[in-house]
């Protein structure tokens, strides 16, 4: 951990100390002392931070033994890049380092979480953690040898010592899937655990998870209506189009036209599609579909065609041709009406989205 800030008095004793060893006639040190009071009253007192202020008067009062006079070093930060939310101090390692500003909002509210970074970047297929290498610093944690729950799969270190993982579909790295009452998460381990006996460095393991938080997707339309689209997001920064259609053939050519009379035990075919899904760890699946003589979604005589993902009856009026294996779900129904009804069937379904390899698939045996 950092060391804590001096006191207002304390940092000018330490300054006005280190100053003095250095001073000459015809510089006056004064305003130098104000500067480096200054600068440890805004951070912690390190690795004699204040030998930034005696480097900078010596090279204007051309004292060159600036460093045989005080415990100054050689300044390691002249080639340290930092970033604009860090500062450079030479580390416990006697190496320059980069750590967090003690003013910046952003970090401050990181480290009172208890977080190393912003959080994950979730996308359909792949996902993203950023740690910062400052934050990481401040606890001595080694961020070279952290790695994901499978531990070939490590970070790539940015110019600023950020550890960033990437990591998607073509390799899980070992995520968790939890399915949730209102969608599902996917957990990642962050550590540097080894199989040593002992060790020198600080131990580092924590969880980030990604939820995807998953509204029921409805779409409701009488047997009389070829074509629907809704909108619907999984996820905060993720929207998909959602469309649904009604074919007469089972090879889903023929969409159902616009005011085409049917006849009863007449098989049609539902397919609920989201392209963007394709080729993602994403699948749609199809959860229940059900009818109402309104269009109603809890409307009177509820009729249900599908539920718990699987068809209801046994008798073959109703098959799940594909649900749960990709950007596609489809189910065949045959068409049947209301005994004195004066309106409807109205057919409501809804969708939800699953994690490919995750018994997504439903099984209806």
């Amino acid at each position: 951990m950092l060391s804590s800030f001096p006191t207002v008095a304390e940092g000018k004793t330490r300054c006005t100390e280190m100053l003095n060893k250095v001073a000459v006639p015809s510089v006056n040190i004064s305003s130098y002392i104000t500067a480096c009071q200054e600068l440890l009253c805004h951070y912690p007192e390190v690795d004699n931070l204040y030998c930034h202020w005696v480097r900078a008067y010596a090279d204007v009062a051309k004292v060159h033994n600036w460093q045989e006079k005080t415990s100054c070093s050689e300044n390691l930060c002249a080639k340290h890049l930092c970033g604009s939310h860090e500062f450079c101090t030479v580390a416990p390692s006697a190496e320059a380092s980069c750590y967090c500003q003690k003013t910046n909002t952003t970090i401050n509210g990181y480290r009172q979480n208890g977080k190393y970074g912003p959080p994950p970047t979730c996308g359909a297929d792949s996902r993203t953690i950023t740690l910062l290498g400052c934050l990481l610093e401040e606890e001595g944690i080694n961020f070279h040898g952290l790695h994901l729950n499978n531990p070939n799969c490590t970070g790539e270190v940015d110019q600023y010592n950020n550890v960033i993982f990437n990591w998607d579909s073509s390799n899980s790295c070992g995520e968790i899937f939890e399915p949730l009452s209102s969608g599902f998460s996917i957990t990642q381990t962050l550590e540097n655990t080894q199989s040593k006996t002992v060790t020198f460095e600080n131990t580092f393991s924590t969880n980030i998870s990604c939820v995807y938080n998953v509204d029921k997707l409805l779409n409701t339309f009488s047997l009389n209506v070829a074509d629907g689209s809704i909108e619907f997001s999984y996820e905060m920064n993720q929207t998909f189009n959602l469309s649904t259609t009604l074919f007469t053939d089972a090879a889903l050519i023929k969409p159902l036209e616009l005011n085409t009379p049917l006849s009863l035990q007449q098989r049609l075919w539902l397919q609920v599609s989201a392209p963007e899904l394709e080729g993602t760890t994403m699948t749609l699946v199809i959860e229940e579909s059900w009818s109402t003589t309104d269009n109603d979604l809890h409307g009177a005589n509820r009729y249900d065609l599908i539920k718990d993902g699987c068809p209801v009856t046994s008798d073959g009026t109703v098959e799940l041709v594909s649900s749960g294996q990709g950007g596609e779900a489809v189910f065949s129904f045959e068409v049947f009406q209301y005994m004195n009804a004066t309106s409807g069937p109205y057919l409501h379904t809804r969708v939800g989205l699953c994690v490919s390899g995750n018994n997504c698939t439903p099984d209806c045996a």
